[in-house]
């Protein structure tokens, strides 16, 4: 994969991450046992990309008062398993996926609208891959 399709892949994990943190109530239903109080994102990442994140986590859970929790699992797997995950309420808060996947996770009803706070950092492109009628689906589980 060249430099600037990894850049862009994790630009992406960002931005998703980023609204996500920015869109939550505080509270989570689903809170993993974070002795401090804070609001858990767990995050599902290929192999290849949990070093990245990992690097990345501290500054932002400093930054919106957040715990991330990083599963490092297959990207096609965790697609697959989100139909039954997302009810059972076990699918990752944020997780990786291929742009051309988004349609039929959100036209099933697995992915929940994201505002983005900082759209003027995307490209029309970006924006385009992830909108289905007229609402972004930033890969937010809807569950």
């Amino acid at each position: 994969m060249s430099s600037f399709k990894k850049f862009s892949l994790l630009a992406m994990v960002l931005v998703i991450v980023a609204s996500l943190a920015a869109c939550g109530s505080g509270s989570s239903s689903k809170d993993s046992g974070s002795s401090d109080g804070k609001k858990t994102l767990t995050v599902s990442v290929d192999e290849g990309y949990a070093k990245y994140i990992d690097k990345i986590k501290s500054k932002f859970e400093k930054d919106n008062d957040v715990t991330i929790k990083v599963v490092k699992k297959d990207m096609f797997e965790t697609l697959e398993a989100l139909p039954l995950d997302g009810p059972a309420g076990t699918a990752p808060d944020v997780m990786m996926s291929a742009y051309d996947r988004i349609g039929s996770l959100g036209q099933q009803g697995h992915l929940a609208e994201v505002k983005l706070g900082n759209k003027d950092q995307l490209d029309d492109n970006d924006v385009k891959q992830v909108t289905i009628d007229n609402k972004n689906l930033w890969c937010a589980s809807n569950y």
